[in-house]
């Protein structure tokens, strides 16, 4: 593990921090494994590990909890600054390094669509991406110089099929293997009802099963 700035990442890949103030050269970061796709750090301070992709963050908690959030202007987030601004940084390095090819592998491929690509106007984290087969007819989802750069039909077959298996990976690590279970369900005077829901790990979540309706809503 390395100890080291936002601003020693920068420089050392050759790219300059744009978009919101960088953080102060004692705002410390020590990186667990730094890859071309991603960097792997924590914040001294902080209990959490960050996993820092072009334009979106996995966060993992001490309890092993794992979450997602995209970093964006119109996103609010609580991500610390080196984080956010590291990000940012990833994200144009991604658009300037890979907006002229293919990225070679799937996973690759899958991150590029989620950092340059927009659904009616927003970004996507790559488990929020619904590609299809035959998906060259869906114009937001595969770019028109991909096809021109030899990206073929079964190629984007196989990225649909790899989003469509990291769905179901993201869906068992959020929904299933916590093992959420009922704890309680509040009704509500306009019809909805929500239900209060707890984890093995002793976290808390609540969803709303019924929506408004009716005579009380008016």
């Amino acid at each position: 593990m390395i100890s080291t700035t936002v601003q020693a990442i920068a420089a050392r890949r050759g790219l300059a921090l744009t978009g919101s103030p960088p953080p102060s050269d004692d705002a410390r970061v020590i990186v667990h494994n730094e890859r071309a796709s991603d960097i792997t750090l924590s914040v001294e301070g902080d209990t959490r590990v960050f996993r820092v992709y072009s334009g979106w963050v996995q966060i993992t908690r001490p309890d092993g909890q794992v979450s997602v959030q995209r970093v964006d202007v119109r996103f609010p987030h609580t991500l610390p600054t080196q984080i956010a601004n590291l990000a940012g940084l990833l994200a144009g390095e991604v658009w300037r390094t890979s907006r002229l090819a293919v990225p070679a592998t799937r996973a690759a491929q899958l991150r590029f669509l989620a950092a340059t690509v927009q659904e009616a106007g927003w970004y996507r984290t790559p488990e929020s991406l619904y590609l299809s087969a035959g998906g060259f007819s869906y114009n937001w989802s595969c770019p028109a110089h991909w096809k021109q750069r030899g990206f073929s039909q079964a190629q984007w077959d196989r990225l649909a099929a790899l989003s469509a298996r990291y769905r179901r990976f993201v869906h068992y690590v959020r929904e299933v293997s916590p093992r959420w279970r009922e704890e309680r369900r509040i009704e509500w005077a306009d019809n909805s009802t929500n239900v209060v829901e707890v984890n093995r790990h002793g976290h808390r979540r609540t969803r709303q099963l019924v929506g408004p309706g009716g005579d009380a809503c008016f």
